[in-house]
């Protein structure tokens, strides 16, 4: 028995060896690119320990600071009823801060 190919075989075929080149490629491309690892992080301005949640409403730069958890926000622990290093009211602004280990329940 002898196989017939259609021009719509030929078709697929040649559409799947494109895509594999484009993947192969695109692979080659980004083989040279910088990890997301390695991204350069911000230095903070000084460091500074937070007990308690800090309200925020309006605009609030900290010009870098890091702030981490002290106390009750420095445990480290997972549990849902840890509160948060900053809380923003409703339109605040946050700029310029960096949350250091342990950072609580981050940001709310």
């Amino acid at each position: 028995m002898t196989s017939v190919t259609t021009p719509r075989t030929h078709g697929r075929a040649l559409t799947g060896a494109l895509a594999t080149l484009g993947l192969s490629v695109g692979m080659l491309m980004t083989a040279g690119a910088s990890p997301a690892g390695a991204a350069t992080w911000p230095t903070p301005n000084g460091s500074e320990g937070v007990s308690s949640t800090i309200s925020v409403s309006g605009t609030k730069d900290y010009g870098m600071k890091r702030l981490y958890g002290t106390g009750a926000l420095g445990s480290g622990s997972q549990n849902e009823d840890q509160g948060p290093i900053l809380e923003l009211a409703d339109g605040a602004v946050l700029k310029n801060v960096i949350l250091g280990a342990p950072a609580a329940d981050g940001v709310h």
